[in-house]
């Protein structure tokens, strides 16, 4: 068809788009984020680097169609593999992020790790169900659906996950005095801000690209609409990537509060007036770490020294 005739091209600059964020994310966490980087940043450059290599391997397809009029079934299972191989990545990294793993907290219980185990593994099998028995001319199977509606649900339930997060924050910071216990959450709550912005992205991107199929693009544009979808996602990951971002003792709230503390220390109240209201926070702060999870053991015991937090964001 004609609309599909800059369909290669399209997968093809989408697919440099996604390598040159792989790279760039590669250098950041090898050079200045170095001492900082987590496991949750390897499995977005990870998905980032599988969805670079399904759209090499989707344009490939389309170009072998567009020139002899069939490709290779072999082919067809390989793409559709990636693609919900893909998918199933994305879907760990965000069900990973909304539970506060390597941002809120270092490690899940073992509840949690089981539910994402078996969420990753029944994504995998169905991954390769779908590309046995699939192809993009063929009638689908069924677990194309399942799969798609399976994911809105996730989708929904992540966002609603990181808004009770924002919630606990914002009550922690409402009930705490300045200090860096604060400071460090009051990072946090930004970073999930940002990851709420890109959730919802990730949510109504699919409505997004129905409402411009309806209203805005036409039918002989439809490379145009597939190059919008995968700008959209191309979002998304900076979102979450910047959402990931380490914490700087640079920062300016940072240098504020030792400001603050020095001229406190000059004046000699430390001990009898930061110093007390200090206590009654960490105090507050210790009270509510079981029952949160976002207590932050070397903030609480040390007044002076800044933590060293490698997955907290961002002034």
């Amino acid at each position: 068809p004609v609309q599909w005739a800059k369909l290669p091209l399209t997968w093809a600059i989408s697919s440099i788009a996604f390598s040159f964020f792989v790279q760039g994310a590669v250098i950041l966490t090898s050079t200045t984020w170095y001492r900082s980087s987590t496991p949750l940043h390897g499995l977005l450059m990870l998905c980032a680097a599988l969805k670079a290599i399904e759209l090499v391997v989707r344009a490939e397809l389309f170009r072998v169609l567009s020139l002899d009029g069939d490709a290779p079934p072999w082919k067809l299972k390989v793409w559709r593999l990636l693609h919900y191989v893909t998918d199933t990545f994305e879907l760990l990294v965000m069900v990973l992020i909304a539970l506060g793993w390597k941002v809120l907290r270092s490690r899940l219980s073992d509840v949690e790790m089981r539910c994402v185990r078996v969420l990753f593994a029944t994504g995998m099998l169905m991954a390769l169900a779908e590309a046995q028995v699939t192809g993009p001319f063929r009638p689908a199977s069924g677990l194309g659906s399942i799969f798609a509606i399976t994911q809105m649900v996730i989708y929904l339930s992540v966002i609603l996950t990181v808004n009770q997060n924002l919630q606990i924050l914002a009550m922690g910071l409402e009930e705490s005095h300045f200090s860096p216990t604060t400071i460090l959450m009051y990072r946090k709550q930004q970073a999930y801000f940002r990851f709420r912005i890109a959730f919802y992205l990730m949510l109504l991107r699919p409505s997004i690209l129905a409402w411009l199929r309806l209203t805005v693009i036409e039918e002989s544009t439809e490379w145009l609409l597939l190059g919008i979808g995968e700008a959209l996602l191309l979002i998304v990951y900076i979102l979450l990537f910047s959402g990931l971002k380490p914490t700087s003792d640079k920062s300016g709230l940072m240098k504020l509060w030792r400001s603050e503390m020095r001229g406190s220390s000059r004046r000699g109240v430390q001990g009898s007036g930061t110093g007390g209201q200090l206590g009654a926070t960490l105090s507050l702060l210790e009270e509510r770490a079981v029952a949160t999870g976002w207590r932050n053991p070397q903030a609480d015991a040390e007044a002076i020294a800044i933590p060293d937090i490698p997955y907290i964001a961002l002034d």
